[in-house]
């Protein structure tokens, strides 16, 4: 197995032939009372909660996240990666995240399982958050009622993921699907989720971050396209207000992140096609 990257403060290894699992040593008699182990693989039922990938619950409280591509790695390869750190790498940056002050789903353990003939099926176990939607599902809530979504909890997204970015975290899938609101939305706590891939930076340009905003507004602009408009421009404005409160600085910065996702939306788009071909449909 390649080397694995440095484990959050108190955690541990456990190996079961190719298979390895990293908890800390508190929770290992609880998930293996609950079945899982580093070569096991129990039949899961899926959540009802929304992700990019399919979520599994584990016991009560626990849920699991199997890591699965997007675009068109997701059409040529699906579930199986060739680089077994990422559950861990994923679980390290959440501890940093926590540390720094910024709310994201607790991590319980994370997992490689070795597939024949090559790869690997990579899986991170987190802690419920309870009272809890993620915003996508509250977008398509006030899309299909009409409603108005409330500009406390968009300044608070803009303010969110201008946290992340001060900090140098540069998220691999920023979209609302990844950011979870706890209670009423208009005195909500927000959680960043799904840190796969993403990393952190010595410091995040201006390039970089209208990167990355880019990102949220061209997965924001692919639902519109698909079941109607969710987000205003007012409240775009609301969300780049709580972003960047400085009125000339907001405004260079909307001109770099709409320039971001012109150049690159034909990537995108094929392969969104690719996923439909497949029958996928996400959210």
């Amino acid at each position: 197995m390649t080397r694995l990257p440095d484990l959050p403060a108190g955690w541990e290894l456990v190996r079961e032939g190719r298979d390895v699992l990293a908890c800390r040593p508190q929770d290992r008699d609880t998930l293996a009372g609950l079945g899982w182990t580093p070569a096991s693989r129990p039949k899961l039922p899926r959540s009802a909660l929304a992700g990019r990938a399919p979520l599994l619950e584990l016991g009560s409280s626990l849920l699991v996240r199997r890591s699965s591509h997007g675009g068109l790695l997701r059409f040529a390869t699906g579930e199986r990666y060739l680089d077994p750190s990422r559950p861990f790498v994923e679980a390290a940056l959440a501890e940093r995240l926590a540390h720094a002050g910024v709310p994201t789903a607790p991590v319980v353990a994370a997992r490689a399982q070795r597939l024949d003939p090559c790869g690997w099926r990579l899986e991170l176990v987190v802690r419920r958050i309870a009272d809890a939607r993620d915003l996508g599902s509250i977008m398509e809530s006030a899309r299909a009622t009409r409603r108005r979504l409330p500009p406390v909890l968009l300044r608070a997204t803009g303010a969110l993921v201008r946290r992340l970015h001060d900090l140098g975290f540069e998220h691999a899938d920023l979209q609302p699907n990844n950011l979870l609101v706890q209670g009423a939305p208009e005195r909500a706590s927000l959680f960043v989720l799904d840190l796969d891939g993403s990393r952190f930076h010595e410091s995040m340009e201006e390039g970089l971050r209208a990167r990355n905003l880019a990102r949220l507004a061209r997965f924001v602009a692919r639902r519109e396209a698909r079941d109607g408009i969710s987000l205003s421009r007012s409240d775009w404005l609301r969300v780049l207000r709580g972003y960047e409160p400085r009125l000339g600085e907001r405004r260079r910065m909307l001109h770099l992140v709409r320039s971001r996702s012109r150049r690159s939306w034909w990537l995108h788009r094929l392969g969104w096609i690719l996923e439909g071909l497949r029958g996928e449909r996400r959210r």
